[in-house]
């Protein structure tokens, strides 16, 4: 009996082991097809020499990256290449939902945070809402890292400008 006992536990053991290695084999394998696929999609991009013929090209690759591949590092940052995608097509509301889902995911990650917040103020500048814009940039400058905080300074000194134009006209 104790060598049947101590047969199951090796057993036991072995099954465990061959069960995490087929899983982390399975999730090293995902993120290895999602980053393909993101590069991919980003040459496709820059080869189409014009944002919106690239914007064109490459959505169904970013759909497929983000239905697939949500829970992948390249799943993940594949928001934030297609937010910034969106806004060289000028197509201002998109950017602003990628970005925006980007910021979800990395908001436990101080340093892309700013940089996420950087880019939805330019976005909201873009869509002429400074008020919003105004709010992501304050984020910045109130954040507990410097990255990026002389860029939300400059385009909150920017609109504080326009704001003062404005009103003396």
């Amino acid at each position: 009996t104790y060598n049947k006992q101590l047969g199951l536990i090796i057993g036991g053991v072995v099954l465990i082991v061959a069960v995490f290695s087929a899983t982390m084999y399975s999730f090293q394998r995902a993120e290895n097809t999602a980053s393909a696929l993101l590069s991919q999609a980003l040459s496709s991009y820059v080869d189409a020499n014009d944002p919106k013929k690239g914007y064109e090209r490459v959505k169904d690759d970013f759909v497929v990256l983000f239905k697939d591949y949500t829970n992948t590092t390249a799943g993940r940052q594949a928001r934030i290449e297609f937010g910034k995608i969106c806004y060289e097509a000028s197509r201002f509301d998109e950017s602003h939902t990628y970005y925006s889902e980007a910021l979800d995911l990395f908001s436990n990650d101080a340093l892309m945070e700013n940089f996420i917040l950087i880019s939805l103020g330019h976005v909201s500048l873009s869509k002429d809402d400074k008020t919003t814009a105004k709010k992501y940039f304050e984020r910045v400058k109130n954040s507990g890292t410097d990255l990026l905080k002389d860029e939300a300074l400059f385009a909150l000194g920017l609109i504080a400008e326009s704001s003062e134009s404005v009103a003396e006209s």
